[in-house]
């Protein structure tokens, strides 16, 4: 039983107890969701915070050299590099 018991509490060993406040409309949400989806409240605030956070945090995808350089880079590439452009 030592073990299942260690197992059910695993997850919440490293999770920190915090309060948040919300407005009513919100808490009515979260508690409508979590009767329909079988979740906890909090299991669903840590899935929003966490999807939230990822989303801000994403880093932004960029192609290099996009809209950079000279105008005939792709025509004259050879020349470019020859001259040192890039370095």
């Amino acid at each position: 039983m030592g073990l299942l018991l260690d197992l059910v509490w695993l997850p919440y060993v490293a999770m920190k107890k915090t309060t948040v406040y919300l407005d009513e409309e919100s808490l009515r949400a979260i508690k409508a969701l979590s009767r329909s989806s079988g979740k906890s409240e909090a299991a669903l605030i840590r899935e929003a915070v966490r999807t939230y956070v990822r989303q801000r945090t994403k880093p932004s995808l960029r192609c290099v050299g996009a809209g950079e350089g000279p105008e005939d880079l792709a025509e004259r590439a050879d020349e470019h590099l020859a001259s040192g452009f890039g370095r």
